[in-house]
């Protein structure tokens, strides 16, 4: 699966514009918004999403967790695994 960062990595504006020469083209980079939204948003959403896994019971969590390997690859997994299991240790939320 691509991750925002894959999509989009060569941006560019074409400037245009005419001298007495001839015409002239400049390609200039574009910083991506998308960039920024996610730069600000990754951390909530990932805090939404270790709270939603927590308030599930432990073989869903089991279930979720393999699928979260599976399609976005061990540093996802292994991330939402310890904020998952930290959260259950620290508040008790976990339904077992």
């Amino acid at each position: 699966m691509q991750s925002i960062n894959d999509i989009n990595v060569h941006v560019f504006v074409w400037l245009h514009y005419r001298c007495h020469d001839g015409d002239r083209y400049f390609k200039l980079p574009v910083k991506r918004m998308a960039d920024e939204v996610y730069a600000k948003t990754e951390q909530e959403r990932h805090s939404k999403e270790v709270e939603f896994v927590a308030s599930h019971d432990g073989d869903w969590i089991k279930s979720f967790l393999q699928g979260v390997h599976e399609k976005r690859g061990f540093e996802a997994y292994k991330r939402l695994r310890d904020d998952v299991a930290k959260l259950w240790r620290n508040n008790g939320t976990g339904k077992n």
